[in-house]
């Protein structure tokens, strides 16, 4: 009996002890466990906390960049039904006051001249087409000294280079949007649909007034904070995100009617200081100054002015400096500058009174034109059209039917002779074509 109850309480003994081992072991793993997890989570706080700082400081950065959410830029000349933008579309009116060739690859009705494919010289002078240009960023880079104002122009089937050189600088400045564009051959590179860069502009658009309209809307529309943010910073060398300023800075703002500098202070921003400057008011009496404006009629075109203009920022000579004058009793050309007469020579012109009377404008230039009737190339010396051509816009003629041009006849000079060109002798002629713009004008009488 004393035997068994000593191995009772043996038994007692190990099984207490196995207990004991367990629940230290058990705790053990417990405790490790814990341990385990208040890492895990102290880590995991740690990163969350790390995250949400990171996510506050880009979203301050957005704020700071953004400022008010009307400040996200956006291309001035892009068209809506609902916005009109820089990007105006040709009215009525303008159809009307401007006379100028398709730019569409047709036949006229009538073709005798055609540009030779022996000579792939285009419709722009010596002085464009003599300078090889590779690329629109090379001739940008050529004709850009300072930074100027850039908007975009959608080529539409009615334009012409002349006609939207008219439209933003109301003088001819062909010359100018072909050379910043690389454009060498206008007649095949430009396309309706694309779009072209127009430097400095005199005007960001031409509105058509719409019935009931008022010129504070109109104001509001072309010089919206947003739009003037753009041109400010285009005329500034400088991003509309911020920072792109520094203090100390020299800016040039609008600022009633005339541009001054801005000195830009700690803390400013391109919007604060073009937010300071914009004046709704100020701009309306841009347009007005622009427009000579009395009463505003509903169908009327308003000239929407570029208030960050560079006064001698377009230095080409434009078609105003020159006019041709043709006499047809006397067969004589005359070509004027600044309304001085500067050059006279003899002339042929058609028999029978086939040369048409009235004002025109010169809207092509060929060299070595082809003479399509009897399909003599360029540079023959058979060509009857000589070695240069002026295309008129005379109504009905995309300036390929009337023109001023050389001859293959000398002796026909001085005679009424032609079906109803002008002829000159060809040194002549070349001598003109270096000296006159597309969009000289032309007076026969």
């Amino acid at each position: 009996m004393e035997n068994k109850a000593n191995q009772d309480i043996e038994l007692s003994r190990v099984k207490t002890a196995g207990k004991r081992k367990r629940l230290s072991r058990y705790f053990l793993y417990a405790g490790i466990v814990l341990f385990v997890s208040v890492i895990f989570l102290s880590i995991r706080l740690g990163n969350e906390t790390k995250s949400k700082q990171l996510s506050q400081e880009k979203l301050e950065a957005v704020a700071v960049e953004k400022e008010p959410s009307e400040l996200v830029p956006v291309v001035l000349e892009v068209e809506t039904e609902k916005d009109r933008t820089i990007e105006v579309v040709d009215t009525e009116v303008e159809s009307q006051t401007e006379a100028a060739p398709d730019l569409k690859e047709q036949e006229p009705q009538i073709e005798i001249a055609k540009e030779s494919n022996t000579n792939n010289n285009s419709v722009t002078n010596k002085k464009t087409t003599s300078k090889v240009v590779t690329s629109p960023r090379e001739s940008k880079t050529n004709l850009i000294t300072d930074h100027q104002v850039v908007i975009k122009h959608k080529v539409s089937a009615k334009d012409t280079v002349y006609s939207i050189s008219k439209r933003y600088y109301d003088v001819n400045q062909s010359d100018l949007i072909l050379k910043f564009n690389g454009i060498r051959e206008p007649e095949k590179e430009i396309k309706v649909g694309m779009m072209l860069d127009i430097p400095n502009p005199t005007y960001l658009a031409k509105h058509a007034v719409q019935q009931g309209e008022t010129l504070y809307q109109i104001a509001l529309h072309y010089y919206s904070k947003t739009k003037i943010l753009d041109l400010l910073a285009q005329t500034n060398g400088v991003e509309t995100k911020a920072p792109s300023i520094k203090a100390g800075q020299g800016l040039i703002v609008f600022k009633e009617s005339q541009l001054v500098t801005h000195t830009v202070q700690p803390k400013e921003t391109l919007f604060s200081i073009m937010n300071q400057y914009h004046e709704i008011n100020d701009f309306i009496e841009l347009v007005k100054e622009a427009n000579q404006m009395g009463e505003l009629k509903a169908k009327s075109v308003v000239k929407i002015p570029n208030p960050y203009i560079k006064k001698g920022g377009v230095t080409t000579p434009t078609s105003e400096d020159f006019e041709i004058v043709i006499k047809l009793d006397k067969n004589q050309l005359s070509l004027y500058k600044n309304k001085r007469p500067i050059k006279t020579v003899n002339i042929a012109t058609g028999k029978e009174s086939l040369t048409p009377r009235g004002t025109f404008t010169v809207v092509t230039k060929l060299v070595n034109p082809e003479y399509t009737p009897k399909k003599i190339p360029g540079g023959d010396p058979n060509n009857p059209l000589g070695t240069r051509w002026l295309g008129l816009d005379v109504p009905g003629t995309s300036g390929r039917t009337y023109g001023i041009h050389g001859t293959s006849n000398p002796d026909s000079i001085g005679k009424y002779v032609t079906k109803g060109c002008i002829r000159l002798h060809n040194e002549e002629i070349e001598a003109l074509f270096e000296i006159v713009p597309i969009g000289t004008k032309v007076t026969i009488k």
